[in-house]
């Protein structure tokens, strides 16, 4: 069984596309996105549809490496054969927090999330001054 670290990260990856959202949140994020668009908004896609599997690693990491959870009780998953104890306790923190890393995790996440679902979109919305977005019905 392959151990922990950053090689798992590029398994199971996450969508950026607001096409893989679930509908009907997949149509309103599109005209949301759009309307920013149209107002001179510049839109940047982190995550939209993850895994189950990705969450699993990313939520177990995180726990591992920065809530000092003992690797040898992480529940196993159908699907994710990764060994989370190393032969020293020490390399299972390390690599661990290495997957974070590769992440770009700051803050703990989720193993039951709305991103899994296809119920939500990470973004980065920038704009250079008053941002007048378009209502549904045309207003302002």
């Amino acid at each position: 069984m392959p151990l922990s670290g950053p090689d798992w990260v590029s398994q199971f990856p996450t969508s950026k596309s607001a096409d893989d959202l679930a509908e009907p949140f997949r149509s309103r994020a599109k005209k949301f996105l759009a309307a920013l668009q149209a107002a001179g908004a510049k839109i940047e896609i982190g995550d939209t549809l993850r895994s189950p599997e990705r969450a699993y690693l990313m939520h177990y990491a995180f726990r591992i490496a920065r809530k000092g959870m003992d690797p040898a009780t992480v529940p196993a998953m159908a699907g994710v054969d990764i060994e989370w104890t190393h032969p020293e306790s020490a390399e299972s923190v390390d690599a661990a927090e290495a997957m974070l890393a590769s992440y770009e995790i700051v803050h703990e996440p989720a193993l039951d999330t709305r991103h899994t679902e296809g119920l939500a979109i990470d973004m980065t919305i920038a704009w250079l001054g008053e941002l007048r977005i378009a209502r549904a019905d045309g207003s302002i």
